[in-house]
């Protein structure tokens, strides 16, 4: 609430004016001055607001949004929350079928809200090279707290089916590695019957693995230009109190993250604070965030992949 209504107050509506008409870089010079006084203000929530107020004015200025929506309707509430924001943000906002995806009109200042596999359609159709992130990023091996690594489904099929024909074998968590992200929910897998989602895919297929852990609780934290914009809770115990010092220290010490993405924490049964994976921006679950910190962030780590080509 306060953030919002520092985005309401008569100065920032001011600055607002000229992004409505298209003056990109005017409005810019007044963003990028009321964001030189918060820096030396000492305030490290005014840094925040100020940060995604300038990600807004870098956006402009063609001021377009493509919304994917099927048979009418949103497809679920993360691009309904990102289609909030963006009228407020200035943008036009159109909505497009799946089996249109192809035929938009594209560029940096354009992006498309959408699930993974059609916002990775919509980069190819740029050129842009597609990849998923790494789940832990090299650099983050000792936040992860566990080992992990990439095989085939048919290795965790044999793996499972081997240890567990009498008994219970070790629980592994396993997610897809696919350009269709989301074949399957990311789950952990013991027995026989944890595979059972994972029928329907072939073998081949490449799996992201990591030990399962007792976990207390799990969070998604936001980060964008190198800040941590919002903290949602997801799973377990929302009273969790994990330790924000190796957070920020995982932030600092990923150099090459994208300019937004999340980070996914959790506190062990233990009391330890790991890392459970990281999530590009393109394409994000918001985990209820406000939509004003959230847009931002899918549209400008659009317009930095179209720039730069890659999404790696």
């Amino acid at each position: 609430m306060q953030a919002r209504a520092l985005l309401e107050s008569k100065r920032f509506e001011r600055a607002r004016r000229p992004l409505k008409r298209g003056l990109k870089s005017k409005a810019r010079d007044d963003f990028s001055r009321l964001f030189g006084r918060a820096r030396t203000s000492g305030d490290s929530h005014k840094r925040r607001v100020f940060t995604f107020v300038v990600s807004c004015a870098s956006i402009l200025p063609n001021m377009r949004a493509f919304i994917e929506r099927v048979d009418g309707e949103f497809r679920n509430a993360n691009i309904f929350t990102a289609w909030q924001e963006s009228g407020a943000m200035g943008f036009e906002t159109l909505f497009f079928a799946p089996d249109e995806v192809e035929e938009l009109q594209l560029d940096a200042q354009t992006p498309v809200v959408a699930g993974i596999p059609i916002v990775w359609r919509a980069l190819r159709t740029l050129g842009v090279e597609v990849r998923a992130l790494e789940a832990i990023p090299h650099g983050l091996e000792t936040f992860a707290k566990r080992d992990f690594g990439e095989c085939s489904l048919g290795e965790i099929r044999r793996r499972i089916t081997d240890e567990g024909a009498t008994d219970e074998g070790t629980p592994v968590f396993i997610k897809p590695r696919s350009d269709v992200a989301k074949l399957f929910p990311g789950h952990v897998v013991a027995r026989f019957k944890d595979l059972i989602q994972t029928a329907s895919c072939p073998g081949e297929m490449s799996v992201w693995w990591s030990d399962a852990l007792e976990l207390k609780g799990e969070f998604r934290g936001f980060v964008l230009r190198g800040e941590l914009m919002g903290w949602r809770h997801y799973f377990g115990d929302f009273r969790s109190a994990l330790d924000f010092s190796r957070v920020e220290s995982a932030i600092q010490r990923w150099k090459s993250r994208p300019v937004a993405c999340a980070m996914d924490w959790a506190l062990t049964a233990n009391g330890e604070t790991v890392l459970v994976e990281v999530n590009d921006a393109y394409s994000l679950g918001c985990y209820g965030l406000a939509s004003h910190l959230y847009a931002p962030m899918l549209a400008e780590r659009w317009r930095q992949i179209v720039e730069t080509g890659h999404s790696f």
